[in-house]
């Protein structure tokens, strides 16, 4: 967090980062609220699959800032405008997902890294990255109007 001093400015950025300090390689997983409305924490834990497994999605009301335990990820990212969706939106669970694609961006998210995604920025999570088999991450979900 230190290296990145623009985020205590915010406290909504301030909150999510303090967040990801509060997790563990022995944190239980599920869904957390945090103090602060609007935000909530997600502490999960997968095996990475062949990217032709994996879907890209967006969400419309919130931004996820996703940070790696331990282990390690690919995730593609587009822009949601160059991708056509194979899903209705899911209301409830803020979620689309579209129809596979070449990746434009690759990144690789392993221990201590982190990315944020807004709203336009489809990323399709849980591509094998050929090192770990695993990851265990925490994503803070925050509502998009708070920022």
């Amino acid at each position: 967090m230190a290296a990145y001093p623009a985020f205590q400015q915010h406290p909504v950025w301030r909150t999510a980062f303090e967040e990801l300090t509060k997790v563990t390689p022995s944190s239980p997983l599920g869904t957390y609220q945090t103090h602060r409305d609007g935000c909530f924490v997600k502490v999960l834990q997968y095996r990475t699959i062949p990217r032709v497994e994996c879907r890209y999605e967006t969400h419309r009301n919130h931004v996820d800032l996703q940070y790696v335990i331990s282990g390690g990820e690919l995730i593609d990212w587009e822009t949601r405008g160059n991708l056509q969706p194979s899903t209705p939106f899911d209301v409830a669970g803020d979620i689309q997902f579209y129809a596979p694609r070449s990746p434009s961006t690759v990144l690789s998210l392993t221990t201590r890294h982190f990315a944020i995604f807004f709203p336009t920025d489809a990323h399709r999570p849980q591509v094998q990255n050929g090192v770990n088999d695993s990851v265990f991450k925490v994503v803070v979900k925050i509502q998009l109007d708070l920022l």
